[in-house]
Order: C-alpha cells, then sequence, then structure tokens
C-alpha cells in the first residue's frame, strides 16, 4: 500500500498529460504516452452517487461478476480468473486482445486493498513474480507490466445521497511497438470502468429534484414584486414567423437577423406547480439542463445577489454551410 501510495503521487503529477475524449462527460480522463512506445500513465477522475464502500466493492466485485463476463469482450478480456488470498488481497490473472493485429496480451497481479483514518479506501493492483510462476504465460502471449491504483475519498452528501471522489490512476507497459490507433482504443476502453461505475449508482434526477425543493424553500422567502421590469420582455418582436416542425409540444417563435443574432420564444404547458417549473430553470448546473440543452460547459462566473448570477455556457452547435 506504500507503494501504492507513493505511484499514486507520481502519476498525479505526471507533466504533458493529454485529455481524452470520452463517452462520458462527467469522468475525465487523461493519458500520456510516446506514439509508437507501449509505455503509457492515464488517469480517470469522476464523482460517484454512492459511499466509499459501495465504490471499493462495485470495483473489486467487477472484476469477475457475471456482468462484467457477459461484457467481457467489449473490454477486450478472453480469460479472466481471481483468487482469493485472505481478506485484503487477491491474484488476478488475465488475457486481452487489444485488437490491431497484435499479440495477446497477459497480466499476473496482485490486489491489495486497506481502509484508512477518514474513511478513504485505497486499491493496489500491481505485478506479481510469484503469481507469475504459478500461473506461467501463454506460447506467443506478451507479459504486461503494469501498476494501477483505485483511490475513494468521501464527500460532503448531497442530501440522502452520498458523495465519493474516485480516481483510477494506471501506468501500463504492453510491450513492444503498439500502434498509436491501438493505444488510443485500449486506453479509453480500460479507463472506462470509470464511467462504468459511475453509472450504475447514477442518481442524478433525485439530486437534481432535492436542489429543486432547496430552490423553492428560497423563493418562498422573498418578497413579492411587480412586474414593471418584465413586461416587455416577453412580446414578439417585428417580422417574428411560427417555427416550423416543433420538436416539442411548445409553440415557438424566432426572428433571425445578420450576423447569427437571433431572437426565439417558446410557449409550453407542464404537468408541475409554478414555482417547481421555475425551480429547474434556476437549477442552471443541473444535469438535466446540460442533458436538454447539450452544452459542453456550464458554470456560474459570480452570485450577484439572491436569484442573479453571473454565467457562462459553451454549446455544441451543429450547422450546415452552404
Amino acid at each position: 500500500i506504500k507503494e501504492g501510495k507513493d505511484f499514486y503521487e507520481k502519476c498525479m503529477v505526471t507533466p504533458k498529460t493529454m485529455e481524452m475524449i470520452g463517452l462520458d462527460p462527467k469522468v475525465e480522463m487523461k493519458c500520456a504516452y510516446v506514439n509508437g512506445e507501449s509505455l503509457a500513465t492515464c488517469i480517470a477522475t469522476t464523482v460517484v452517487d454512492a459511499s466509499v464502500e459501495d465504490c471499493a466493492a462495485y470495483a473489486l466485485v467487477h472484476l469477475d461478476s457475471r456482468e462484467s463476463t457477459r461484457n467481457s469482450k467489449k473490454s477486450g478480456i478472453t480469460k479472466c480468473l481471481v483468487k482469493k488470498i485472505n481478506n485484503h488481497t487477491l491474484n488476478y490473472i488475465t488475457t486481452r486482445n487489444l485488437g490491431y493485429l497484435t499479440y495477446p496480451r497477459e497480466t499476473r497481479s496482485k490486489i491489495t486493498w486497506v481502509k484508512e483514518k477518514g474513511g478513504k479506501v485505497m486499491i493496489d493492483t500491481s505485478d506479481s513474480q510469484e503469481v507469475l510462476c504459478k500461473y506461467p504465460i501463454k506460447d506467443g502471449h506478451v507479459l504486461v507490466s503494469a501498476h494501477t491504483i483505485y483511490k475513494f475519498e468521501p464527500l460532503a452528501p448531497i442530501g440522502e445521497i452520498p458523495q465519493t471522489s474516485v480516481t483510477f490512476t494506471t501506468r501500463v507497459d504492453l510491450g513492444g511497438i503498439i500502434p498509436t490507433a491501438a493505444m488510443n482504443y485500449n486506453a479509453r476502453r480500460f479507463i472506462s470502468q470509470v464511467s462504468d461505475m459511475r453509472k450504475k449508482v447514477d442518481r442524478t434526477e433525485e439530486i437534481d429534484a432535492f436542489k429543486r425543493l432547496r430552490t423553492i424553500e428560497e423563493m418562498r422567502k422573498l418578497e413579492p414584486e411587480g412586474s414593471e421590469n418584465f413586461q416587455f420582455t416577453f412580446l414578439s418582436p417585428k417580422g417574428a414567423k411560427r417555427a416550423r416542425g416543433e420538436i416539442s409540444d411548445a409553440v415557438m417563435t424566432l426572428n433571425t437577423e445578420q450576423e447569427g443574432k437571433g431572437w426565439g420564444k417558446a410557449i409550453i404547458t407542464v404537468r408541475t406547480g409554478f414555482e417547481d417549473a421555475a425551480a429547474f430553470f434556476c437549477d442552471f448546473n443541473g444535469m438535466a439542463k446540460k442533458n436538454i440543452c447539450n452544452d459542453a460547459e456550464r458554470e456560474i462566473e459570480k452570485k450577484m445577489k439572491v436569484f442573479t448570477w453571473m454565467v457562462k455556457r459553451k454549446e455544441k452547435v451543429e450547422a450546415l454551410y452552404l
């Protein structure tokens, strides 16, 4: 475990790491390697809606669970063997197919885990000569050298939903000459297990609902004000036209101008209370809003006063140029 901690600290300060584009926007992935070489260092970080113990248990059970066995082809694992040594140690033997016409890779590892003061849990996976002697490498296969650390740290809960910071670091030498495409593909596939964990216990809808209830409580403390400041805001400008082919039940009107400028309005009836509807739009960082708007980035830069913020958005826009 001490060696694992030292390795973890070195990985976290690895220079020239390259951010990888994954399929999960809630997981930050980074990788550092030299094109054509077999050595790579990868880091994945996220926040999981579960306790530290749940996250650690998932990581250990997932090694040879029925679900992971069903999905073994997706992860490239063609053979997996887990042997229990004691309550804190396992032997882990795998054979993987990297694709791209490369030779199969095998690992011979020992997994050790510990729970520390403060509720943190660390899982260390490293090469084991003892396991290698007991389970020799098959002819024509290549032995992989790897050191992997899972670190789980408890965060403040959101309502009654526990939160855990998960950091996954790994340094792998796949052996031989590895094409860049193969390295990119397998690095993303290997550290995507962090995303699988997050999705397994995702409670985004419950968290958003809790935040809306808190917003409603704050709304009810406000003193009623007149609508003078907003009475002209919702009037349709000259030239506004009804949008064709609406994608929802909303009545949408729009008006486009030159230089990419435009105006739009949508009117819809929703099946909820007006306070809940207002709270939905006030939750600027809510995941529901991010998913609906297809935003790449949403950030509250400054809170100016009650229900007044300075915000920033980066939106993904599909455009057709003629």
